[in-house]
């Protein structure tokens, strides 16, 4: 049996990803059986109802995000779409927020599946506004097999010379295509590529081939290969890989064997330089015969002033531990370690400090003996530091087994709203159309979920860029209100109606689901909870801090 190719569609919030997979699937020969796999944030599940409106088979992973939480599940998302509909290709839609490279190593790691392209699609509306503050989009747009620039329609021939020049900065080996609205880049462009991007076979040309000439910054390795040596002190090494992410799940086998293999009173774990410290707490917490006593973070005094200020790693760890360790104090003078300590005091003023001299180390009973109350397992509210802390963390604020928002948290603010039916008649759309209209695209970059929508023949004709499916069949004037799927991006939105009997069946009690994502949301919250009459418990949020 062959092996079926995976494309996997990249691109941040509001890039148009669903549009342009839709549009390419328009141009697929008739019986070539393809299958969507989306990941979303939230519940709202928004561009797989209007996938489902064009009667491609569509499977959902929500709630978690596709190269960290959810980057174990892919496997049993893919082999289960393989035995339910026999596809001739699977495309994999990420979440606005993911990394590609873990996932590129779970397909290239299955039988039966080969990972074909990686397509990066970019806003060339708001690329050069969100490039500035999300590595993550910076990260798709470097590791890419072709780089697709979308809306164009929207900017001027200036704005999109800006926009290419800003891809450039980023990547300037990778072809780009420009996709104009309603059309779709060349098959061959996108299919039949057999990608080189993060190769399993050499964990040191994990990053592109040698043709793209890049480094990957974060997880620059294949996650199988393990090795050990031994000194006085035991040590386990697990390289070729990130505990946090690619590697968390072998975290569990490492120590089982350090633990039977050793008896030893103590573990240490030394993390990479790029782990994010809530996965490995989790997963530690998890396990039977283990017990997470301290975090511990080491601050290079001498050079954290430089990266602090590029690197959320260096901030997040600074920012989420029992004790900072300032190391290499004697290389920088009295006012440099001052210029240090207010850095560190700017992301964690309510942790304990102290200064680390060459060749000393600090007392035990400040690293051992602490019994971090970090990262919790016991409320997936509390997962960030407990309130002796009250910090909010931003990576992965979740146990595994207890999702809620994805890493996507250090990308944007959630509000999700969910409202029954009960009785209502459907939201005005020409109310809703104002209300939109008053969130200003710098702050609020996605709306994406169901409502009920009373509307007129008369405002859909009127409207044919948010109505762009035009009048219903099943629409008359005695049945006005109708379930519509809203897709809001940066200011623009459309409004398509449901005909899906599935849809409309799994919605039947439902007359509001939405997602709202961006910055600051905390501003607007009282406004969305106003506008749609919503009480408490149908409104919560997650804001970033």
């Amino acid at each position: 049996m062959e092996s079926i190719p995976i494309t996997v569609f990249t691109g941040f919030l509001g890039s148009g990803k669903t549009t342009l997979i839709l549009e390419i699937i328009k141009k697929l020969p008739v019986g070539y059986n393809t299958v969507l796999l989306k990941n979303e944030f939230g519940e709202a599940e928004t561009d797989s109802a209007l996938a489902r409106e064009t009667n491609l088979q569509v499977t959902e992973m929500t709630n978690g995000c596709l190269c960290c939480v959810l980057v174990g599940q892919l496997k049993n998302a893919l082999e289960e779409i393989r035995d339910k509909y026999r596809p001739d290709r699977i495309i994999v839609e990420t979440s606005g927020s993911a990394f590609p490279a873990p996932i590129a190593w779970q397909i290239r790691k299955m039988d039966g599946f080969v990972l074909d392209s990686i397509m990066t699609v970019v806003d060339c509306k708001n690329f050069v506004g969100y490039e500035d503050t999300s590595y993550t989009a910076r990260l798709q747009a470097k590791y890419t097999d072709l780089i697709l620039l979308n809306k164009v329609e929207l900017v001027t021939e200036r704005g999109l010379d800006l926009v290419i020049d800003k891809v450039c900065e980023l990547n300037a080996d990778t072809a780009r295509t420009i996709v104009r609205k309603g059309s779709a880049p060349p098959l061959d462009l996108v299919f039949g590529v057999d990608t080189r991007l993060f190769p399993l076979s050499s964990p040191d040309q994990s990053s592109p081939s040698s043709d793209h000439q890049h480094q990957h910054q974060h997880d620059d390795h294949c996650p199988d290969q393990v090795d050990t040596s031994h000194s006085d002190n035991e040590v386990t090494e697990m390289t070729n890989g990130c505990l946090c992410c690619v590697l968390v799940g072998q975290l569990k086998n490492a120590l089982e064997e350090i633990r039977d293999k050793y008896r030893p009173d103590r573990i240490i774990v030394e993390t990479s330089g790029s782990a994010f410290p809530a996965p490995i707490a989790w997963q530690i917490r998890k396990m039977d015969g283990f017990v997470l006593d301290s975090i511990m973070t080491v601050v290079d005094c001498k050079n954290f002033v430089g990266y602090e200020d590029t690197s959320y790693t260096a901030r997040l760890q600074a920012k989420y531990t029992d004790l900072i360790l300032l190391n290499k104090v004697e290389l920088v003078t009295e006012r440099g370690l001052d210029l240090v300590i207010d850095k560190v005091c700017e992301l964690n003023a309510d942790t304990a400090r102290t200064i680390v001299r060459k060749g000393s180390a600090p007392p035990l009973d400040l690293v051992f003996g602490v019994d971090t109350r970090l990262f919790p397992l016991s409320s997936p509210d509390q997962s960030s530091p407990s309130s002796d802390h009250q910090h909010q963390h931003q990576h992965d604020d979740h146990c595994p087994d207890q999702v809620d928002t994805s890493h996507s948290d250090n990308e944007v603010d959630l509000i999700q709203v969910l409202a029954p039916l009960d009785g209502c008649a459907g939201y005005d759309f020409k109310k809703l159309n104002g209300f939109l209209g008053t969130l200003p695209p710098e702050d609020v970059y996605r709306v994406k979920g169901i409502v009920l929508l009373s509307v007129i023949p008369d405002d859909i004709l009127k409207f044919p860029d948010i109505f762009p499916s035009g009048i219903p069949t099943t629409h008359t004037p005695q049945t006005a209100s109708m379930l519509y799927i809203l897709n809001f991006a940066f200011g623009r939105f459309t409004l398509t109606p449901i005909t899906s009997t599935l849809t409309l069946h799994e919605l039947k009690d439902t007359s509001l689901k939405l997602t709202f994502m961006g910055s600051h949301l905390y501003l607007y919250q009282s406004q969305i909870s106003d506008f749609f009459n919503l009480l408490p418990l149908q409104i919560s949020v997650h804001f970033r801090k």
